[in-house]
């Protein structure tokens, strides 16, 4: 999933972040918000921190993430991804 939002949000993320941030989840048991730690996140399915929300005015439903700045860590920008060669433009 890191990968994914790296790649797909690169220009904005680097303007704030970088890439110094951590998912948030819902504890399903407790209820409460919990920071999933960067060690864990290979670990851990991307389901159990997505949430699915609805647009109030189209009334589309989609999933989305939520980060929050790592506080542990200075800001580190994004690398360009190089596209594979297949999906370049000739």
């Amino acid at each position: 999933m890191r990968e994914y939002i790296c790649r797909s949000f690169r220009i904005a993320l680097n303007e704030t972040v970088g890439e110094s941030f951590l998912f948030c989840m819902v504890n399903h048991d407790t209820g409460k918000v919990v920071t999933l730690s960067r060690e864990n996140e290979f670990k851990t399915f991307s389901k159990d921190y997505t949430h699915e929300e609805t647009d109030s005015r189209t009334m589309v439903t989609y999933n989305a993430v939520t980060i929050v700045k790592d506080k542990g860590r200075d800001k580190e920008l994004i690398p360009e991804f190089d596209e594979p060669e297949d999906t370049r433009k000739s």
